[in-house]
């Protein structure tokens, strides 16, 4: 008996001998997307010369001399002055503004705070923006609005839409053959507004703004055009991967008008569209702005994604 005790003892310690244990650590690294609007500007050139006309017959007409040789005069001009005292119309400009409500940037899911609003009236030559290039990323819009009360049409104005990609760091393939492939969209719609709310009366003596609005579209009376352009960096390199600019077009009221449709292997690091708008109708006398106010709405739609396999 005390032989067998003994056996399996020694057999229990070669046992426990042959025991192993391990510890193992791993990483986990986690970066989202953000997407957000960024920035916006406005400016309005001098127009191109004076538009003179009559208003019973439309014809243009010369107020320096209907004026004085027995004609009948009902001429109207766009700039001021009294008779043939013309005065420069250079700064009409100021009439036209933006508002716009900005904070600094929050991450996704986070609320912003410190939220500046600010109005700022248009630039001539160049736009008026609220940030800088080197500064947009680290803002983000909450509103924007374009108010256009200059005497005749030719503003333009933009807004842009940051994306920052996610911060993992990608190669350029994988050994399961799958490869980093971002779709890049981006397309705008305009919706008018006005039509719906066409008519009402003027009254001077009225305390509150009672609106008069256009039986037309602003899109079609301003001649409104749009275009897009697209700027992205990669991790690791100083040169852009994207850089460049669509042409102007037109685009009907509701309608989605695509205008960027790309894609790129690049680890991005981030990128931003740029949604520009202008008024086109800029020649005789449709280009003096219609009093009944016009109303539209504008929707940008940008989309950065790493789709489906096909």
């Amino acid at each position: 008996m005390r032989n067998l005790l003994v056996g399996m003892f020694m057999l229990l310690t070669a046992v426990s001998a042959n025991a192993v244990n391990l510890a193992f650590k791993f990483d986990v690294t986690s970066s989202g997307n953000s997407m957000y609007a960024c920035n916006a500007g406005l400016k309005h050139t001098n127009p191109a010369g004076r538009v003179c006309y009559n208003r019973e017959t439309l014809n243009s007409c010369d107020p320096t001399s209907v004026c004085t040789d027995g004609q009948d005069c009902n001429c109207v001009c766009t700039g001021g002055g009294l008779g043939d005292d013309y005065v420069s119309h250079a700064g009409e400009y100021r009439l036209d503004f933006f508002t716009a409500s900005h904070a600094n940037w929050t991450d996704n899911g986070v609320a912003p705070s410190n939220i500046q609003n600010v109005k700022y009236t248009a630039s001539k030559n160049s736009f008026r923006t609220l940030f800088s290039d080197s500064s947009k990323f680290g803002k983000q819009l909450t509103s924007l609005s374009f108010a256009l009360g200059s005497e005749r049409y030719g503003a333009e104005y933009f807004v842009d839409v940051c994306f920052r990609a996610t911060q993992i760091d990608y190669p350029t393939s994988f050994n399961n053959s799958d490869y980093l492939n971002w779709a890049i969209m981006g397309g705008v719609t305009v919706t008018d507004i006005s039509t719906q709310l066409a008519g009402g009366t003027f009254d001077i003596n009225a305390v509150n703004n009672n609106n008069v609005y256009s039986s037309q579209s602003y899109q079609d009376l301003s001649g409104l055009q749009v275009r897009a352009s697209l700027y992205c960096k990669a991790k690791g390199k100083n040169a852009p991967v994207k850089n460049y600019t669509t042409q102007w077009t037109n685009f009907n009221d509701g309608q989605l008008k695509r205008l960027i449709n790309d894609s790129t292997r690049e680890d991005l690091k981030g990128c931003y569209f740029r949604y520009s708008f202008r008024e086109s109708t800029v020649a005789g006398i449709n280009s003096v702005r219609k009093w009944k106010k016009q109303k539209a709405q504008i929707c940008t739609y940008s989309s950065v994604n790493e789709p489906l396999e096909e």
